[in-house]
C-alpha cells in the first residue's frame, strides 16, 4: 500500500476509499498479506513529525504482525525502479517497484499511477 492509504487508515481521514478501508481492515485482520515499502514507512515518519495526528510508534506496533511484510530497498527493487516510466517521481517508483517486485496489488489513490496500468491498482 501507499503512504496516503496506511497513514489515512491509521488516522481515520475519511480521503480512504471504502473499498480500500475494506481491504486494509482485512490485511489489519490478518487475512491477507500486505507487503510494505520502506519508503512507504520513511514517508508516514515523516508526516508523524508534521502531524501529530496520529503515533508512528503505535503504527510501527500495527505493522509487527506476521502477515505484514516490510520489503528492504534493496538491489531487486532497485533495479526494477530502473523500468518504471520516468514520469513517476522517486518515491512512486520505489512504491511501484516494491510492488512488482512481491507480485501485488498496489492500494493507492494516486490516479497516475492508476492511469498507467503499469501495475494493478485498487482504490
Amino acid at each position: 500500500m501507499d503512504t496516503h492509504a496506511l497513514v489515512w487508515y491509521s488516522t481515520g481521514d475519511s480521503r480512504l476509499s471504502s473499498n480500500a478501508k475494506l481491504v486494509i481492515d482485512a490485511i489489519f485482520s490478518s487475512k491477507y498479506v500486505c507487503f510494505l515499502s520502506t519508503i512507504v514507512l520513511l514517508e508516514a515518519f515523516y508526516v508523524s513529525l508534521r502531524k501529530k495526528t496520529y503515533s508512528f510508534p503505535d503504527l510501527l506496533k500495527q505493522l509487527g504482525q506476521q502477515n505484514i511484510i516490510i520489503v528492504p530497498l534493496d538491489k531487486v527493487v532497485l533495479s526494477a525502479c530502473y523500468h518504471i516510466q520516468s514520469s513517476f517521481d522517486i518515491h512512486d517508483r520505489i512504491i511501484v517497484s516494491t510492488a512488482k517486485v512481491s507480485n501485488s496489488i498496489l492500494i493507492t489513490r494516486d490516479r497516475e499511477i492508476r492511469k498507467s496500468k503499469v501495475i494493478e491498482t485498487l482504490w
